[in-house]
């Protein structure tokens, strides 16, 4: 019978898609009130690249592989992760949810 784990976050996980995903989700689901209240809807999404960016940023520094392409590469994987992230957010909080288009936020008059 396998060992259930003892540690939720290592380094190690954290250099996983599905364990990144899921810090992600976890700290813009904590931050997200404050920040909306604050800035709005419109600060969630950046919030979260954000958050994957620096999540990479310390796994690398950790490490020891810090370099131009490894920032580079952190930075292109952080929209990746943080898409999946506000995805899965999205899907288990609300999965019947119908978005408004701009059209129906009177964003885009018609003439």
């Amino acid at each position: 019978m396998p060992e259930p784990p003892r540690d939720f976050f290592t380094v190690e996980n954290l250099s996983t898609f599905g364990e990144l995903v899921l810090f992600v989700s976890i700290v813009t689901a904590l931050l997200k009130t404050p920040i909306k209240e604050r800035w709005g809807d419109w600060a969630v999404r950046p919030l979260a690249i954000a958050v994957a960016f620096l999540a990479q940023l310390f796994v690398v520094t950790v490490r020891g592989t810090l370099s131009l392409e490894t920032v580079g590469l952190a930075l292109v994987n952080a929209f990746i992760v943080a898409a999946a992230a506000s995805g899965t957010h999205e899907y288990i909080s609300d999965p019947l949810a119908r978005k408004k288009r701009p059209a129906e936020m009177g964003l885009l008059k018609r003439e």
